[in-house]
């Protein structure tokens, strides 16, 4: 019982160290795609207007997007595609402006690498949105825990309330961790899945 508990173990917190890792780094990259927005949009404020106004405004329509509309789809699983189209908005909107001066050509390279970079971040996070482990895993870690359950019967004690209770314990520790590797396994999806408070923060200071 001690060495079947032992494997089972060591076998299901790597697998629950390796699911918050991957929920860990999703939150991270979310983090640091609303920083990316949050800097765009801030070198975006140098350029005169209206072409100035134009690409904050398309910058706020992303934003307000990703948090109304893309992440309610995120949490279904289901892959955003829109905000593809609202970053096309922005870049045409910049293709058409003409600097007229060596700073504002340095300032719409900072924004063309800005903008690369948020693209990039983007692309990561999207590739998460049904980001789980495999099927095969998850039957080894039920599989596994129906085997140490069956296991503790096998386990004799004077009282048989006693070995329920112990048996209760037992499988009571084991859902507790089924949960936890559970709520990380889809970083998105659910009451615990990352949420989109960093593009919130964004969006507020866009609106000021």
């Amino acid at each position: 019982m001690a060495g079947m508990n032992a494997i089972y173990g060591i076998t299901l917190g790597l697998i629950a160290v390796a699911a918050w890792e991957n929920f860990a780094d999703l939150d991270d990259t979310v983090s640091r795609e609303a920083a990316a927005l949050s800097a765009l949009y801030q070198d975006a404020r140098i350029i005169p207007n209206p072409v100035g106004d134009s690409l904050r405004g398309a910058l706020r329509e992303y934003t307000r997007y990703t948090i109304e509309e893309a992440w309610p789809q995120q949490r279904k699983g289901i892959l955003p595609i829109g905000g593809t189209a609202r970053l096309t908005v922005f870049q045409n909107i910049l293709l058409r402006f003409d600097p007229i001066s060596k700073n504002q050509e340095i300032m719409i390279a900072e924004i063309y690498r800005q903008f690369n970079h948020l693209i990039e971040i983007r692309r990561i996070r999207l590739q998460g949105t049904d980001t789980g482990l495999p099927a095969s895993v998850w039957f080894v870690i039920f599989f596994g825990a129906m085997l140490n359950i069956v296991i503790t019967w096998f386990f004799v004690t004077d009282k048989f309330r006693v070995h329920l209770l112990m048996t209760a314990l037992f499988a009571g520790l084991l859902g507790s961790l089924f949960f936890l590797v559970a709520a990380m396994d889809n970083p998105f999806r659910g009451q615990f899945g990352v949420g989109p408070e960093a593009f919130e923060i964004v969006y507020d200071n866009m609106k000021r």
